[in-house]
């Protein structure tokens, strides 16, 4: 097609051609998905450069494409794919920076006046993206993410303090790969600077990297360290699985949660806790034919337990042992006759008759006027021996008259 031609958006075919706007480009459209403010004006320039190469505009804001005169027919083409990049462009800007830019004559005067504005490195800025990268490590990170932050910082720095251009152009005579050498050790710079920032479960394969001669790339080094990162992943979710499948059996008791309530009731002694079935007032040790306790802890056959470390026989150790009711009585408290139903009657019946005699207590059902003498007259023995032992300088007789 001759260049004296105007191509239209609907039978025009060479799509490489810059005057040529498609159905999607529309004047309300933006060449980025977050607005420029005022900051990181290097990332929002690249990207907003790559969706202006992508749509071949590129070359409106770089000054390659040059306004045709009036008298060329492509004229009205060119101003009016001009117009669209310059709205493109004031669609990416804030409102604030939009209203102060919206009376340029072109596109490229546009770029220019951006560039100009928020374009100029400092060496503040410099410093603190150097600072920043100082104080980057990976910590409890993924490694993808932790390569993620330093890459974007390096790309900023490179962006704001690149390596210096050749001017003379005589770059591409040097016979001494010289520019390749910078970069190289430009990456083994930034290598070393990654391995640095990396936490102690990478400790070998550090090792083992900075090892290799010559160094590995930053990409090559990256591949391995996945690899390892991957092992440790797959170890611990093995690990977890195996807790998991031993623990599986029994649970660990809340203590915030209330104990489960014993249901049990016996209608014997109306008590909850346990049965008829396992009731000390019903059921009696076969071996002394005593009631409160079976042959598991009877005394007549483990043997009665000491006192302060002073044995005593199955038969003797009360004050008033010379007699068989006495004997008998002793049995049977020695025997856990209080663990038993009848416990708080026995208990209070007891407690009733001390400051009278023991002998007036009307006996309660199952147990004999000689038996509940004997028990009485023990408890009482037993209640003065503590009082004694706490207080050494009074002696059991002088208070165990009133109760005798």
């Amino acid at each position: 097609m001759p260049d004296n031609t105007t191509p239209s958006s609907s039978s025009y075919e060479y799509f490489d051609d810059p005057l040529f706007l498609s159905q999607s480009d529309q004047p309300t459209a933006s060449l980025v998905t977050s607005l420029f403010g005022g900051h990181d004006f290097l990332g929002w320039r690249r990207e907003a450069f790559m969706a202006l190469t992508s749509k071949n505009k590129d070359c409106f804001v770089d000054g390659t494409s040059v306004k045709p005169p009036k008298t060329d027919k492509r004229h009205s083409q060119w101003v009016r794919c001009d117009f669209m990049v310059r709205q493109w462009i004031l669609n990416s800007l804030v409102p604030s920076i939009k209203d102060s830019m919206k009376y340029v004559n072109s596109a490229k005067e546009l770029w220019s006046e951006l560039l100009e504005r928020y374009g100029q490195a400092s060496a503040l800025e410099v410093y603190q993206l150097k600072k920043e990268l100082e104080g980057v490590s990976q910590e409890n990170s993924a490694l993808v993410d932790y390569y993620g932050k330093m890459k974007n910082l390096w790309e900023t720095l490179d962006g704001l303090d690149p390596l210096p251009l050749c001017s003379c152009g005589k770059i591409d005579q040097c016979t001494c790969s010289l520019l390749k050498k910078i970069i190289d050790r430009e990456n083994t710079a930034k290598l070393i600077q990654f391995l640095m920032g990396l936490n102690g479960g990478y400790d070998t394969v550090r090792s083992q990297i900075l090892s290799m001669d010559p160094l590995p790339s930053i990409n090559k080094a990256l591949g391995l360290l996945q690899k390892i990162e991957r092992q440790k992943q797959i170890t611990e979710s093995v690990h977890t699985i195996t807790e998991a499948s031993a623990y599986a059996s029994f649970k660990v008791p809340d203590p915030k949660k209330p104990p489960v309530p014993n249901d049990k009731y016996c209608d014997h002694c109306e008590r909850k806790g346990h049965t008829r079935a396992t009731c000390f007032g019903l059921n009696k040790c076969p071996h002394c034919n005593k009631f409160g306790h079976n042959p598991l802890n009877c005394f007549v056959i483990k043997g009665f337990p000491n006192d302060k470390g002073k044995g005593r026989s199955k038969t003797t150790g009360f004050q008033s042992g010379n007699n068989v009711s006495t004997k008998k009585a002793a049995n049977a408290a020695e025997s856990h006759v209080f663990d038993s139903p009848l416990e708080d009657e026995v208990l209070a019946s007891a407690s009733a008759g001390c400051s009278t005699t023991a002998t007036h207590i009307d006996p309660p059902s199952g147990f004999s006027s000689e038996v509940l003498n004997g028990i009485i007259t023990t408890v009482i023995d037993q209640v003065l021996q503590k009082i004694s032992d706490q207080q050494p300088g009074l002696s059991s007789s002088q208070f165990a008259g009133p109760f005798k």
